[in-house]
C-alpha cells in the first residue's frame, strides 16, 4: 500500500485553500496539475513550483512525538477560483476531496 504523508496532503490542502483567495482565468505559464490529483471545478492554477528533490520534517502520526524528515520530488501548486465564480465547496470539502483521491490510489492517509 502506498503511503501519502500528512506533509503531502498538508501542502496540497494549504495550497488549495490559500489559492481560493485570488482570482484567475487561466493556468499560469508552465504549470500543470499534480500527476496523481485532479483539481476542483472552476479553479485555475495561479502559480507553481516543482523541485526534483526537497526535504521536509514533520511529526509522525498518530502520537506526533517522533520527528521524521522525508525527501522526494516536491510540488507546490496554487489554485485560484475563476473570476466571477462563487465557491461551491467549503475548505473541508476540498481537503476531503484530496484525502479521498489519495485513498483511491491505495494510500494510507493520516488525519
Amino acid at each position: 500500500m502506498k503511503k501519502v504523508s500528512p506533509v503531502v496532503l498538508g501542502v496540497v490542502s494549504a495550497v488549495v485553500l490559500m489559492g481560493g483567495l485570488a482570482f484567475a482565468q487561466q493556468d499560469a505559464k508552465g504549470c500543470k496539475d499534480h500527476p496523481l490529483f485532479t483539481r476542483m471545478p472552476n479553479f485555475c492554477i495561479s502559480g507553481c513550483e516543482t523541485k526534483e528533490y526537497n526535504e521536509y520534517g514533520f511529526y509522525e502520526p498518530p502520537q506526533g512525538q517522533k520527528k521524521v524528515t522525508v525527501g522526494g520530488k516536491y510540488y507546490s501548486i496554487e489554485y485560484s477560483l475563476q473570476k466571477g465564480i462563487e465557491p461551491k465547496a467549503s475548505d473541508i470539502q476540498v481537503m476531503r476531496n484530496y484525502v479521498n483521491a489519495a485513498r483511491q490510489i491505495g494510500a494510507s492517509v493520516y488525519e
